[in-house]
């Protein structure tokens, strides 16, 4: 019996689901809901979105116009050909420069005949540079002045295009370390570009008045 009345149940559930009866009702969009996102802002679509033109990026484009405008007439021409060239100087006098001061550093400073040597008076030309407190300037006497007796002495011959350390070859080996301790205080101070000081000028008087006593015992 119970068996019956489920079989039964469930034939009236399918005459009740069969048919157009199964949707009652249709599905659509509220009207009040389509005029309320109608009327907000973001969902005009149709609205023409307008900018204020920046005045500082217009005026900066205005001028890179007349730039190129001027750039393009036989007056740019001629500066950017001025301004290439000028260019081109300052580089031609830096890269000199650079090697002039290689150059220097490199080579002896140019003595070249003997004579010379002796019409100068290192001493007095110490002085007047100590007087000055131009310790560099001093240096650089003191060692031309160790150079003058080097070649009085016979010790060295100078010659044009020689460099220090070639003078320094033609010593004998007992006089190599005074005279190179003498260059290298002059090389640090000259070339090297260093800030001088009193200390520094004591240094090589020092080593110059030590070689100045090795070459008088020398035999020559």
């Amino acid at each position: 019996m119970i068996k019956q009345i489920r079989w039964i149940s469930l034939f009236l559930v399918f005459i009740s689901c069969s048919g157009d009866g199964l949707i009652t009702s249709e599905r659509g969009f509220s009207e009040e809901k389509i005029a309320y996102y109608n009327n907000l802002d973001r969902y005009d679509y149709d609205k023409v979105i307008s900018s204020e033109p920046n005045i500082i990026l217009g005026f900066l484009a205005k001028i890179i116009q007349a730039i190129a405008w001027f750039l393009n007439t036989i007056f740019g021409y001629i500066m950017i050909a001025a301004l290439v060239g000028l260019l081109i100087y300052i580089l031609f006098r830096y890269v000199n420069k650079e090697r002039t001061a290689y150059t220097e550093s490199n080579e002896n400073l140019r003595l070249i005949e003997e004579s010379a040597l002796d019409d100068i008076d290192f001493s007095k030309l110490i002085n007047i540079a100590l007087a000055k407190k131009d310790y560099r300037l001093a240096v650089r006497f003191t060692f031309l002045k160790s150079l003058k007796r080097l070649s009085l002495s016979k010790l060295i011959i100078i010659k044009e295009g020689k460099t220090n350390y070639e003078y320094y070859y033609e010593l004998p080996n007992s006089l190599q370390p005074a005279y190179r301790q003498v260059l290298s205080v002059f090389e640090y101070v000259w070339y090297g570009e260093f800030e001088s000081s009193l200390a520094i000028y004591n240094r090589i008087t020092s080593n110059a008045e030590e070689l100045q006593e090795l070459i008088d015992n020398a035999d020559v």
